[in-house]
């Protein structure tokens, strides 16, 4: 995420705290700045474009925590997109673009209180075939959908269609 953005984490902290505790877990924050997290272990990465990649390639699932606000229904969800293109499976928020780009049960996971971060986490750290699988099919999804060869004809389109 970004400094701006860690703060979402905050709403999870105590299924995170949880999943620390009762498996061998390491959170890991790239891009979220110099802040300081409550929960132990952790690691914040910094962010460059030459690294992100790479980073997000060592995760083991992607997290999207929100809160369900007006600016929130907004966001456009790249960071979903991001951990699938990298064969990540998800856990997110069902909240706005989240729940267009995830595809439950298939390329990941729901997540809209404690006991269900929890829950899901869990089964994909006890599941890692599943795991692997639905990061395989969230890295297909995110080819077919969001890559730039797929996105950029659409945008060029748009531009001619404003244009003319």
């Amino acid at each position: 995420g970004s400094p701006s953005t860690f703060w979402y984490v905050d709403l999870i902290a105590d299924a995170l705290e949880t999943i620390c505790k009762s498996r061998d877990a390491e959170l890991a924050f790239v891009g979220s700045g110099q802040e300081k997290f409550k929960i132990e272990p952790n690691r914040m990465i910094e962010w460059s474009e030459e690294t992100e990649v790479g980073s997000i390639c060592e995760f083991d699932v992607g997290i999207m925590p929100l809160q369900d606000g007006p600016w929130e229904r907004g966001k456009c969800g790249l960071k979903l997109i991001q951990y699938m293109g990298c064969g990540k499976p998800v856990v997110a928020s069902p909240v706005g673009m989240n729940e267009s780009i995830v595809r439950k049960g298939k390329t990941g996971y729901f997540a809209a209180n404690h006991d269900e971060w929890v829950e899901r986490l869990t089964h994909l750290a006890d599941n890692p075939g599943l795991a692997r699988q639905l990061g395989k099919n969230g890295y297909k999804r995110a080819k077919k959908n969001y890559s730039l060869s797929v996105t950029a004809p659409k945008f060029i389109q748009l531009l001619r269609d404003v244009a003319s």
